[in-house]
This record gives C-alpha cells, sequence and structure tokens, in this order.
C-alpha cells in the first residue's frame, strides 16, 4: 500500500514538472506574491479569486519564495502527511474499531477518493485531516491542541466551523472558550508579517467577497454538487429562503443528537464518531461551497463505515446502504476524471452523501448495535488519558 500511494505522488511531481494544468495551487502562490506585495488578495481577475482568509495568504507567502515546482511539491507532502497522518491516527485510537489488518483496505479505497485533491494541489486534504486531529485531542482531553487543529481549518474554509460548534456544545466547559482563544490567535497572528492596515482591509475584503459569493446562482456547470442540486435535478420546488431553513433546520437536528448522545453518556467512539460523521455530511451536503473535489471531506468516514460494516454483524440492508454510498462516492470520482460532460452525472456524488447520511443516522442512533461493543474501547481511551497527562 506504501508503494501504490509513493507512485501516486512520484506520478503527480512528474506532471508537475511538465505541465502547470489542472493546477490550483498557482491561485495560492500568486496569493502568497500578493501578500508580500502588500497587493490585493481578493480581485476576481482569475475566476472567482483567492477565497481562503489572510492567514492562510501568508502561510503561501513563505512557500511563493521557492522555486515553483519545488513549493508545489512541499505543499502536496504536507497536504499527504496531514491528511494520511490524521487518517492513520483515527485508526489507531479505535472510534472505528476497524482491525489492523484491515487498514490496508482503508487506505486502498481512499487513493481514488483523494486523487484529485493531491493532483489539483487542493486544500481540501489539510482540511479535514486538520479536523480529524482536532476531534481526537478531544478525545484525549488535549484541548488546546483540538481548539488550534479545529481553528486551522475554519480559517481554511469557513464551514469546518460547523465540526467546532458541535464540539464546543458537547464540551462546554473544556472546549468553547479555547476555540474562541483560538480563533482571536490565529485571527491575529497575520498582524506579525504586514503593516496592520493592510491585513485589516485584507479581513474586509475577504468577509465581503464570502459574503456575496451565492454559489447557488452559478451556472450548472459549475453549481455546487449538495442537496440543492438534487432538488433542483428532481424539480422540487423550494425557495432560497426554504433551503437556508432547512441548512439551520439540519444542523439542528445533527446538534440535538449529538447534545442527546452527550446527555445519555454515549461512548466516546460512538459520540466522537456521531459528531465527526453527521458534521463531514452536513458540510458536503448542505454546507455553503461543494466542489466535486469537497467530497474527501466525506471520504474518511464513508471508508471507516463501510470496512467497520463489513468487519462487524450488521444487518444485510445496513452493509448495503454503506457500500452503496462508497459506491457512489468512487463513481464520482471517475466521472469527475474521465467524463468529459459532467453535468448529467453530478448528481452521484451527493446522492452518494444523502445514502451515507442515512445509513450514519441509522447506525448512532440504534441503540442495540451498540449495547456490547464499546467497554474495552472506553477501557483502552482512559488509559491512553492517563499517558498522555503523564507525557504533560
Amino acid at each position: 500500500m506504501t508503494c501504490l500511494w509513493a507512485a501516486t505522488f512520484l506520478v503527480i511531481f512528474v506532471r508537475l514538472a511538465l505541465t502547470s494544468q489542472h493546477n490550483i495551487f498557482q491561485a495560492y502562490e500568486r496569493a502568497g506574491v500578493n501578500w508580500l506585495a502588500g497587493a490585493d488578495l481578493y480581485t476576481t481577475t482569475h475566476g472567482r479569486g483567492f477565497v481562503y482568509s489572510p492567514l492562510v495568504a501568508a502561510f503561501f507567502a513563505g512557500l511563493s519564495l521557492l522555486p515553483s515546482v519545488a513549493a508545489n511539491i512541499v505543499w502536496r507532502l504536507l497536504n499527504a502527511a496531514v491528511f494520511l497522518g490524521a487518517v492513520f491516527s483515527w485508526l489507531g485510537s479505535g472510534i472505528n474499531r476497524i482491525p489492523k489488518k484491515h487498514w490496508a483496505l482503508v487506505f486502498l479505497f481512499l487513493q481514488p477518493l483523494s486523487l484529485g485533491n493531491f493532483n489539483n494541489g487542493q486544500a481540501n486534504p489539510v482540511v479535514i485531516g486538520l479536523l480529524m486531529f482536532g476531534i481526537l485531542g478531544a478525545g484525549k482531553e488535549r484541548w488546546n491542541l483540538a481548539a488550534f487543529c479545529v481553528a486551522g481549518a475554519v480559517y481554511m474554509k469557513i464551514y469546518p466551523l460547523a465540526a467546532g460548534l458541535l464540539l464546543a456544545l458537547v464540551f462546554p466547559r473544556k472546549f468553547a472558550w479555547r476555540l474562541a482563544a483560538a480563533l482571536l490567535v490565529l485571527g491575529a497572528a497575520p498582524f506579525l508579517f504586514q503593516k496592520p492596515s493592510y491585513v485589516l482591509a485584507q479581513y474586509h475584503d475577504w468577509i465581503q467577497t464570502r459574503l456575496a459569493d451565492d454559489r447557488r446562482l452559478y451556472e450548472s456547470n459549475i453549481a455546487p454538487h449538495d442537496l440543492w442540486m438534487v432538488l433542483r435535478a428532481l424539480r422540487v420546488p423550494i425557495s432560497e429562503s426554504a433551503y437556508v431553513a432547512l441548512e439551520f433546520l439540519s444542523a439542528g437536528a445533527i446538534a440535538a443528537v449529538c447534545l442527546l448522545g452527550r446527555m445519555r453518556n454515549w461512548p466516546p467512539n460512538r459520540l466522537l464518531g456521531a459528531l465527526f460523521t453527521l458534521a463531514c455530511c452536513w458540510m458536503v451536503l448542505l454546507g455553503p461551497a461543494t466542489e466535486s473535489p469537497t467530497y474527501i471531506l466525506l471520504a474518511p468516514a464513508a471508508v471507516f463505515a463501510a470496512v467497520q460494516a463489513f468487519e462487524e454483524p450488521r444487518p444485510v440492508w445496513l452493509r448495503a446502504l454503506a457500500a452503496a454510498a462508497l459506491f457512489f462516492f468512487i463513481e464520482g470520482f471517475a466521472i469527475n476524471s474521465f467524463v468529459l460532460k459532467k453535468e448529467p452525472f453530478a448528481v452521484v456524488q451527493p446522492v452518494g452523501a444523502i445514502i451515507f447520511s442515512c445509513y450514519a443516522g441509522l447506525w448512532f442512533l440504534t441503540a442495540s448495535f451498540w449495547a456490547r461493543r464499546d467497554e474495552d474501547f472506553s477501557m483502552g481511551l482512559k488509559s491512553a488519558r492517563t499517558s498522555a497527562r503523564a507525557g504533560d
């Protein structure tokens, strides 16, 4: 499996040396150059322009000092380290109870689902990796680590704040204030690297451009691949205000599930697994900016679920849901990579996300599935917490 991933990155690096096509990193690199020059980050000369926070631009300023090919390679290696490291750590935590003999299968399924992101240089692998590290940190009571990981993801894509708010709801005394502090610290960091007036102007423009960017108004070929697309394909009449209400109601329902789990003392693997999985479902289906590559945010949860479903005793229908969702995600990858006219098939990924959301809801809310499987996990987690405290 290591050889497969190494070969994948070798091919990507060779492609980068030969051509600059299909490379999102160019926008990041340009933002880094603009940051160093004190130029506007949020012009729309190239597509939608730079869409990330000034903090991200300050980070890419360092990479922009490297030769272009080297900067591209370093960025992808960082992406891979965060993403694959988070997956490996998640498997080791035992949250999804996947035996070590099946870990290679997890990485095998993740390879096609993440290939497009690494090839194009997308930031999504870092985002989901940071969220996973943040949730793992909360599970081990490493609250400062958890807060800064989640805050870092928020400054990349904003909508990961949904997962942060869920953690704050579940762990209000230990996590909420730390998340607020981490957001303030990271938000202030860019002022160390540029003039305050320039940084303030860039924050203002960032907020304004994000508020004005309603992607539901885009042409069908670049419209978000989310629930709105599915409803439009099915010709379901729904107004924009009703859809916004649906976004908030669904977020409230997920918060209620997490709060219910906390109140009923769900074991940590069930509670954290539900929080992570349902937050990722919401981000891709009802979040503000879901493109085809964004589905890597749901890829780890979907692969964990599918592998676990066939490892443990499950009803056939429940296994079928997990397998169907994974099939739709892999099919969506194939369409995005090899089909020229993608518009008729763009609903494949959101349909897969809907199926997986149904699976996740049934799995986490059915108490009988969890009755006899959590004692050893809870004891193992307590041992890990004790070791972490002793190390601190």
